[in-house]
């Protein structure tokens, strides 16, 4: 009885249903809607019309990755290799310039977040170091900069680039215990 008054019902709406004669719910055919008069018989013997049931509403939980300040927003900055944290120039003191003798050094700071652009709760550098992948080499040891550490930012002095080009900084941190490595693309003129 039931298959039979939802096969007329679809056939009324024309040839563009596609019939499915278990299927529930309300189905929109054509830009109309359509339902499907199907009833329950309760276990007293009342009828009642079949109601879709809606899941409960779940509540968030924070978690406290989600308290900690919000310091890049979406898509800002460079993604790590394992997708762990975020970094970006922040600011350049010198450069970024060739160096053609001792006194043209660049200088400049780091900033890091986690992956979701909060401010990671622990921060570590582990290794700063520039590399020209369209030539594949990185620069001398006496061009090698000097960084320090500070909460989420990372100071780097002293870097020597010796020939203009794209660079990237790689920097090699521990972010919130996790060990991952970023490239920072760097345009030198």
């Amino acid at each position: 009885m039931h298959k039979i008054r939802f096969f007329r019902l679809a056939l009324s709406q024309g040839a563009c249903l596609l019939l499915m004669p278990f299927a529930f719910a309300t189905i929109t055919a054509c830009g109309r809607e359509a339902t499907d008069d199907r009833t329950a018989t309760s276990p007293d013997g009342d009828q009642k019309k079949d109601t879709p049931q809606t899941a409960p509403k779940v509540e968030k939980k924070t978690d406290s990755q989600n308290e900690l300040p919000l310091i890049f927003q979406k898509d800002e900055g460079v993604s790590s290799a394992q997708g762990t944290f975020r970094a970006r120039v922040k600011t350049w003191k010198s450069g970024p310039q060739v160096t053609k003798n001792d006194d043209t050094r660049n200088a400049f700071s780091i900033e890091f977040a986690t992956a979701l652009g909060h401010k990671p709760g622990t921060f570590e550098a582990l290794k700063v170091s520039p590399y020209m992948k369209i030539h594949g080499h990185g620069v001398p040891r006496a061009y090698l900069p000097v960084w320090t550490t500070e909460e989420n930012l990372v100071s780097v002095d002293k870097l020597g680039f010796i020939m203009s080009g794209p660079w990237e900084i790689i920097v090699q941190a521990r972010v919130d215990g996790v060990e991952d490595s970023v490239e920072i693309p760097v345009v030198v003129p």
